[in-house]
């Protein structure tokens, strides 16, 4: 604001200045020429200079024009302070329209960082849930084949068989909370897809863990009915006079099937913890990466078979299309849209018979 103070007053200044100059300049003039024909002709610079001067009042006297029509206009002094204002005008239009555009870019500017914000909060949030069903999950399987293992030989042994905890239906509870979570996760990142789409892999990545966790865990069921304890009802535990009814022993290749069903489902729960891992790196450089100029390094398993879901070339393009075609749940996308489309070409080719 002191800049545009400043040009108005210099433009207000220089208007006065030239309608003063020429006021003072058409009176003056008689008495220049009275100076200039007293100058002593001995000083011949003085004489060249005025000399020019002089004769051309003269040459206006012989022609008889009158001196007042050499005055300058009226409305002079007044075009150039309105010229001074509209200049003015202009500037601080043009500075409030540049301080305006800055400030509407840093309201944008520090949204945009607020909804990033919010979305990682978002994330964090679901991924802390999976993570949380994922190591539930985990460790209800973790120690069963062993404790079963012991369990049988102590019966065996007739010793005191140690107390298994695990029961069939608290491993229903435990799948169908995992399998929540991981649904929670997937409905987050078809919201935010808009935001960043190549997340989008991350749907493919718990599509297919998802239903690998589905098929594994029918066959394991029926398993831990057999081998498992069950707990007797209240009401029914005058009936079976106990209220836990022990597991019968298994053979050797009936526990080696199962120790092979858990192991399954407990590779299927790990890889939701890796893409869980995964997908809190991406999101942290995604909404947080800019705002602190840092990034999280991805995951690097000493397995290569493990897949390291990324948004970032090559990995992106080569684990994409792993999830989608080559996993069990990619395999059967493909077969499912096959069908469909060989069942719309059939009604294509009955509509025209018809």
């Amino acid at each position: 604001m002191k800049l545009i103070y400043s040009i108005i007053t210099l433009l207000l200044m220089i208007g006065s200045f030239n309608a003063n100059s020429e006021s003072i300049l058409t009176i003056n003039e008689p008495a220049k020429i009275q100076k200039a024909e007293v100058v002593d002709k001995k000083e011949e610079r003085s004489t060249v200079v005025l000399k020019p001067v002089i004769n051309e009042i003269e040459n206006k006297k012989e022609k008889g024009i009158n001196e007042n029509e050499f005055k300058q206009p009226w409305w002079l002094p007044h075009l150039f302070t309105i010229l001074g204002f509209i200049v003015a005008a202009l500037i601080v239009i043009f500075q409030l329209n540049k301080q305006h555009k800055s400030s509407m870019e840093v309201q944008n500017k520090n949204k945009v960082e607020e909804l990033k914000l919010q979305i990682y909060h978002d994330f964090d949030e679901k991924l802390n849930n999976l993570s949380d069903a994922s190591i539930k999950a985990g460790n209800y399987l973790n120690q069963l084949p062993e404790n079963l293992a012991l369990y049988h030989k102590q019966v065996y042994n007739n010793e005191v068989p140690i107390d298994i905890k695990q029961r069939p239906d608290e491993f229903l509870l435990v799948l169908n909370y995992l399998l929540s979570k991981i649904l929670q996760v997937i409905l987050l990142i078809e919201k935010y897809e808009v935001v960043e789409p190549r997340l989008k892999i991350f749907q493919s990545a718990f599509n297919s863990v998802h239903h690998n966790l589905m098929e594994f865990y029918k066959d394991l069921f029926l398993a831990l009915i057999a081998v498992l304890p069950k707990n007797v009802k209240p009401e029914d535990i005058d009936k079976f006079g106990c209220s836990v009814i022990s597991p019968l022993a298994i053979s050797s290749d009936d526990f080696v099937i199962l120790k092979q069903l858990c192991s399954k489902f407990s590779n299927a729960v790990s890889e939701v913890g890796e893409y869980q891992y995964d997908l809190r790196v991406e999101s942290q450089n995604l909404f947080l990466g800019d705002l602190f100029g840092n990034t999280v390094p991805s995951r690097e398993p000493i397995d290569p078979k493990c897949k390291v879901v990324k948004i970032t070339e090559p990995e992106y393009t080569r684990v994409k299309n792993y999830f989608d075609h080559d996993s069990a749940w990619g395999k059967n996308c493909d077969e499912v849209d096959k069908q469909v489309n060989e069942s719309f070409n059939e009604s294509k080719v009955t509509e025209r018979c018809t």
